[in-house]
C-alpha cells in the first residue's frame, strides 16, 4: 500500500544522567514520527518500550532505574 512502510520502531535518547540524578524529558512523538518515518499522517501509539543502554557500562552491564510518572498529553 502507498504511504505504509515497513520500519516498525525507531530509539529516541532522551538523556543521559549521572548516577542518583533525576530527569525530565518531554518528547514531542508527532513531530519525532514524522523525522523517523518520513510520513504525514500519525498513526495512535500502540506500543512502547523504556530501555537502558549498558554497552559502555563499568558494572558488568548491570543497570538500574526508577520511574516516577509517564504522561501521554493531548
Amino acid at each position: 500500500m502507498r504511504g505504509i512502510t515497513t520500519k516498525t520502531g525507531r530509539f529516541i535518547c532522551v538523556d543521559h544522567p549521572g548516577q542518583g540524578k533525576a530527569v525530565i524529558s518531554e518528547v514531542n512523538l508527532e513531530d519525532e514520527f514524522r523525522k523517523s518515518f518520513g510520513l504525514n499522517a500519525v498513526p495512535p501509539v500502540s506500543g512502547m518500550s523504556i530501555e537502558i543502554d549498558t554497552t559502555a557500562s563499568k558494572n558488568d552491564g548491570k543497570a538500574a532505574s526508577f520511574l516516577q510518572r509517564i504522561e501521554f498529553l493531548n
